[in-house]
């Protein structure tokens, strides 16, 4: 596995962007809540989707889609959440967390058992 440092700085710069319009249109109750969990939620897919690389070509397009997929599907996980007006803090703590773990288990999945 290689990663690209200058590519996965500039994708952060961007979740941390993405971030930051999150948490304006988030209510003053749950907007650190959001901020915090929409960064360490959407860094990650997006590092995956854009700086990492293996040596076998097929694990590299694999989980790059898986990365996107994961990436898309966290955005509107973390929009529905900012545009609640309430929700539980264990909703949130499930949902957004419970996809983090399953995409990294997924992700090293296929780079362990793609030949």
């Amino acid at each position: 596995m290689k990663i690209n440092y200058t590519t996965a700085l500039l994708v952060s710069a961007l979740a941390l962007l993405i971030t930051f319009f999150l948490s304006s249109l988030a209510s003053e109750s749950t907007g650190m809540l959001l901020t915090l969990g929409s960064l360490l939620t959407l860094s990650p897919t997006l590092i995956g989707a854009v700086s990492i690389s293996f040596s076998n070509a097929r694990s590299t397009v694999l989980i790059r889609i898986t990365s996107w997929i994961f990436f898309i599907v966290l955005l509107c996980c973390q929009t529905l959440f900012t545009l609640a007006s309430t929700f539980q803090l264990q909703t949130y703590a499930l949902v957004a967390g419970g996809l983090v773990v399953i995409y990294a288990l997924i992700a090293y999945y296929l780079s362990v058992h793609t030949r």
